[in-house]
C-alpha cells in the first residue's frame, strides 16, 4: 500500500489508444482515453480500467491478450468485462472481434509517469508478431522527475535517435538549492518533501525480443541529482539491424525506458519505431538479365543491387537442381546441364524493403569435346603384383609444340605418383606445360610403388598445341619380392576417340600350358556426357554369336576395364571360340585393347577406329 502520510492529489490513467495501432496488417487495436481521480490512497475493487477493441484480418482470428506477470510492469491486468477488473489473471484468450478491458493496480505505485505493455499474440501462427500496446499512467506527488519530451517519443529507419531530457519539477515553489554531482544521503532530504531526485537506474524493459534488443541508450543520467533547473540527457538509439528476422517495413515496435530515482519516483518514456525504408535512392536490382556457361563446367554468375540499406538478401525460384544460390553474398554457383533456365529472383535489404520478384535467364549451351588425343588407361601400384606405366611423347612436326596431360583417375584418387628427374616420387593431377621440340620427345614414368594399394587406374587426356604421338607402356612385374622378378609389358599407342571400333577375340585354351586365352578392354569417355556401349559378336565365318548387348555405361569422364571372359552378358557369346567384336558407342570413345595369356604375357589388340 502507498504510504499515508504522502498528499496524494491525483491518479491520471491513460490507456495509449488513441487511433488505431495495426502490426502486420493483421491486428487492429482501438479505444478512447480515460482518466480516474485517487484522493487520499489507491482505489480497492474494482480497479480503474478502459475498454479497447479488437479486430483481426481475417475477422476470426483466435489470440491472446496479456500484460506482463512480473517485473517492474506489471500492474496491468486484462479483463474481459469491466465488472472483472479485479487482481487476478494476466491474459485473456478469444477471438476477434472483441471489447477488452485494461485494469490498472496502483497498490505499488509511488510517484511519477508508468508505462506497460499490453501484447496481443495469434494463436496458430508464429509468423505473425504480437502487436504491443501501451497502458500509460500517471501520479501527481508535491513533486516529481519528468522528461522533455513527454512520452511517448517517435523513432523510425529515417529518425534513429533522440534525446530525452530528464529534470526535477518540484510544485509547491521550493528552489531546492544548488546542483550535486552524485547522490547521497547528505546532498538531499528524504520523504515527500525532497526538493531534489538522485537518479537511481535507467533501464530499457522489457529485454526481450522483439522490444529489447533494437533499442539502445547511452546512459549519461544515473547516480546524478536534479535539483533546481539541472537536468541531465539521455540518447535513445535505434539499431533496426536487431529487428531483421523479426520484422517488415511498415510495423511499429513498442518499448519503454525506466528512469527511477532513490525517493522511488519513476519517469517511463514509451518509444514507438517505425521499421521503414531510409530515406535514399530505391533498393533495384542492377545486374543483367542473361547469364551463359558452359554444360557440365563450373558456372557462376553474380547478383548485385544497389540502393536501400544493405546488407541484402537474395531469393530466386527455378533454379535447376545443379546451381545454387548463396542468399547473403548473391552468387549463383555450381555445374549445370546443358538448357535454358528462366529464374525469378528478388532481393530484401536490411530493412525489409525489396525489389523483384525479375526474371533472369541463365542459358547453357552444350560444351564442345575438346579431348581428340587420349591414353585409354593407365595403371600404377600393387594388387599382388606391381604395375607401372610409361608415357612416351614425340614430335614429328616441325614446330615446337607444348603439351598437357590431365590424368582422369578412378576411385576418387587425387593424383598419379610420377617419378622426377631428381629421382623424387611425387603424387600429380597432371604435367603442365610441356614444350616438345621438332622432332623432339618427352618421357614419363609412374612410380610403381608397392606401398600403393589399391592399385591406381584412369586415363589420361592429353591437350596439345598440335598433334603429336606417342605411346603408353605397361609393365607388370608378379613376383615383387624377387630382386629380380618376372617382368611382362605391352606397348599401346596413342588413340583418337571414335564412336565405332572392332577388335578380335579369342577365348581359346594354349593346350600345352593350359593356359586361357583372354581378351581384356579399358574403355575411356572423354565427352560431357553419358555414354554407352554396345556390341555384336562374330565367329571365323561371319556369323552374329548373340544379340547384340551393352558391355559398357561411363557418365562424363568415366572410365572402365573389363575381362570380356569374365563379363556378362557378353561372356556367354564369346567362350572356346575365336571371332571379331564391333562395338557403336553414343558418343566417341578411347578404346585400348589387351591379350593376356593366363595370368601373365600380355600383348596388344589392333582396335580398328571408325568415325
Amino acid at each position: 500500500m502507498l504510504p499515508s502520510n504522502r498528499a496524494w492529489s491525483v491518479l491520471a490513467v491513460v490507456l495509449g489508444l488513441a487511433g488505431p495501432v495495426i502490426a502486420q496488417n493483421t491486428f487492429t487495436v482501438t479505444g478512447p482515453s480515460f482518466t480516474s481521480s485517487l484522493s487520499g490512497g489507491p482505489p480497492t475493487s474494482p480497479l480503474p480500467s478502459a475498454s479497447f477493441d479488437v479486430s483481426s484480418n481475417p475477422s476470426n482470428q483466435l489470440f491472446e491478450a496479456a500484460a506482463p506477470s512480473s517485473g517492474p510492469d506489471a500492474f496491468v491486468t486484462i479483463a474481459a468485462s469491466a465488472d472483472g477488473c479485479t487482481p487476478g489473471a494476466t491474459s485473456v484468450s478469444s477471438s476477434t472481434p472483441v471489447t477488452l478491458f485494461a485494469c490498472v493496480n496502483t497498490t505499488n505505485f509511488v510517484r511519477g509517469y508508468y508505462a506497460s505493455l499490453i501484447g496481443i499474440t495469434a494463436f496458430g501462427s508464429a509468423s505473425i508478431p504480437p502487436i504491443r500496446v501501451p497502458v500509460q499512467v500517471t501520479v501527481v506527488p508535491t513533486g516529481e522527475i519528468k522528461t522533455t519530451p513527454a512520452s511517448p517519443i517517435n523513432l523510425s529507419s529515417t529518425s534513429l535517435t533522440q534525446a530525452i531530457t530528464v529534470q526535477f519539477v518540484s510544485t509547491n515553489g521550493a528552489s531546492g538549492g544548488s546542483g550535486q554531482s552524485a547522490c547521497s544521503d547528505s546532498a538531499m532530504g528524504n520523504g515527500s518533501g525532497s526538493e531534489s531526485a538522485c537518479i537511481a537506474s535507467i533501464s530499457a524493459y522489457p529485454a526481450s525480443p522483439p522490444e529489447g534488443p533494437w533499442m539502445l541508450l547511452s546512459n549519461n543520467c544515473s547516480g546524478v541529482v536534479l535539483v533546481g533547473s539541472t537536468t541531465c540527457t539521455i540518447h535513445v538509439t535505434a539499431d533496426p539491424t536487431q529487428l531483421k528476422s523479426n520484422a517488415t517495413v511498415g510495423t511499429t515496435f513498442v518499448s519503454d525506458i525506466i528512469i527511477e530515482s532513490t525517493h522511488g519516483d519513476r519517469a517511463d518514456v514509451v518509444v514507438n519505431f517505425l521499421y521503414s525504408q531510409a530515406a535514399g535512392p530505391a533498393l533495384t536490382i542492377t545486374s543483367g538479365a542473361t547469364f551463359s556457361g558452359t554444360a557440365s563446367q563450373a558456372f557462376q554468375a553474380t547478383l548485385t543491387a544497389s540502393g536501400g540499406t544493405p546488407p541484402y538478401t537474395w531469393t530466386a525460384t527455378g533454379l535447376p537442381s545443379t546451381l545454387t544460390l548463396n542468399q547473403s553474398t548473391g552468387v549463383i554457383s555450381g555445374t549445370p546441364a546443358e538448357g535454358s533456365y528462366p529464374v525469378m529472383v528478388s532481393v530484401q535489404d536490411s530493412l525489409g524493403a525489396t525489389a523483384g520478384p525479375q526474371k533472369i535467364t541463365i542459358s547453357i549451351q552444350a560444351s564442345q569435346t575438346t579431348v581428340t588425343q587420349m591414353f585409354p588407361h593407365i595403371t600404377d601400384g600393387f594388387d599382388g603384383s606391381i604395375w607401372q606405366s610409361d608415357f612416351l611423347l614425340f614430335n614429328n612436326n616441325s614446330a615446337a609444340v607444348t603439351v598437357h596431360l590431365i590424368f582422369h583417375l578412378d576411385n576418387g584418387v587425387k593424383g598419379l605418383s610420377i617419378i622426377q628427374p631428381n629421382g623424387s616420387n611425387s603424387s600429380v593431377a597432371g604435367i603442365s606445360g610441356i614444350v616438345i621440340q621438332p622432332f623432339g620427345s618427352a618421357f614419363y614414368r609412374t612410380s610403381g610403388l608397392a606401398t600403393t594399394n589399391p592399385v591406381v587406374v584412369g586415363w589420361v587426356e592429353i591437350d596439345s598445341t598440335l598433334p603429336i604421338q606417342g605411346q603408353v607402356v605397361f609393365r607388370r612385374n608378379t613376383a615383387p619380392t624377387s630382386s629380380l622378378g618376372n617382368y611382362y609389358e605391352v606397348s599401346v599407342p596413342l588413340v583418337a576417340p571414335a564412336t565405332t571400333f572392332t577388335f578380335p577375340f579369342d577365348s581359346t585354351i594354349y593346350t600345352p600350358a593350359s593356359a586361357p586365352i583372354l581378351t581384356a578392354l579399358a574403355i575411356a569417355n572423354p565427352s560431357d556426357v553419358q555414354a554407352t556401349v554396345n556390341c555384336t559378336a562374330y565367329n571365323t565365318s561371319g556369323s552374329t554369336l548373340g544379340a547384340t548387348v551393352q558391355i559398357a555405361s561411363l557418365a562424363a569422364s568415366g572410365h572402365t576395364q573389363e575381362v570380356l571372359q569374365l563379363t556378362g552378358p557378353i561372356d556367354s557369346q564369346i567362350q572356346q571360340g575365336r571371332g571379331l567384336i564391333t562395338c557403336t558407342s553414343s558418343a566417341p570413345m578411347g578404346i585400348l585393347g589387351l591379350r593376356a595369356f593366363g595370368d601373365h604375357a600380355l600383348s596388344e589388340l589392333p582396335i580398328i577406329y571408325g568415325n
